[in-house]
């Protein structure tokens, strides 16, 4: 990791579905998502005052190669569409590729992930990438500051652990910590529906990630800043 400073820093969430995209310059945070719904649904229209939506349309071939061709073209476009729009000189976080069984689409996830890297590489920006394990810790110990002195570990103020962590720890790890969010700031405004629902409805699962990989990747580099000097 480069220990230049910086005060813009980025988080990327990559999906099939919903890409997102926190970005953090001068102290001021704004949000993208680039979406394959086919219009804004009720949530979208909810975020859409702190949220920057992209609708991104994939025609699928039905013949196999012809579809695995057309991927790879297509998810190109997206990413490129992506890595565009992002700040010169940015520090930037993303979660590493999770191998579990729940992943969803984890060859086509790869794809496009791995393109939205190589877009970040070749432009010369700081690229951090965070095991999933490590992402779910590290979010714990930035929003609470609870340590487990005996079994060693982070939680948060229900004793959960902070490797134990899921969608909704990690949607309210962000409304509990003392970080200023645009995204935050509205989501409280329905945080007691959202927290209520079996799962977190997307987008929004997708940008509490976003706003975590840019708030790790920006301690981590204030740290090592920091130790240097």
């Amino acid at each position: 990791m480069s220990t230049s400073k910086s005060n813009t820093y980025v988080g990327i969430d990559a999906s099939i579905t919903s890409t997102a995209v926190c970005i953090e310059q001068d102290g001021i945070d704004r949000y993208l998502c680039f979406t394959t719904a086919p219009k804004l649904n009720g949530w979208m229209k909810f975020l859409e005052p702190v949220v920057d939506f992209t609708l991104v349309h994939y025609d699928y071939p039905k013949d196999y190669s012809e579809s695995e061709c057309y991927k790879l073209v297509n998810y190109s476009k997206t990413a490129t569409a992506i890595t565009t729009i992002l700040p010169d000189c940015a520090t930037i976080g993303m979660e590493a590729y999770s191998q579990s069984s729940d992943a969803g689409h984890l060859i086509d996830l790869v794809t496009i992930g791995t393109f939205i890297r190589m877009g970040i590489l070749a432009a010369g920006w700081d690229l951090n990438l965070y095991a999933p394990m490590t992402m779910k810790k590290q979010t714990c110990r930035i929003a609470y500051n609870k340590w487990d002195v005996k079994k060693k570990v982070w939680r948060n103020m229900e004793e959960v652990a902070g490797g134990s962590f899921k969608k909704h720890e990690m949607l309210k790890a962000m409304l509990d910590s003392n970080i200023k969010s645009s995204l935050s700031d509205i989501l409280r405004e329905r945080s007691s529906d959202i927290l209520s629902l079996k799962a977190i409805p997307k987008p929004i699962d997708d940008l509490v990630d976003a706003f975590w990989a840019k708030e790790i990747a920006k301690q981590t580099l204030q740290s090592k800043i920091s130790s240097d000097t």
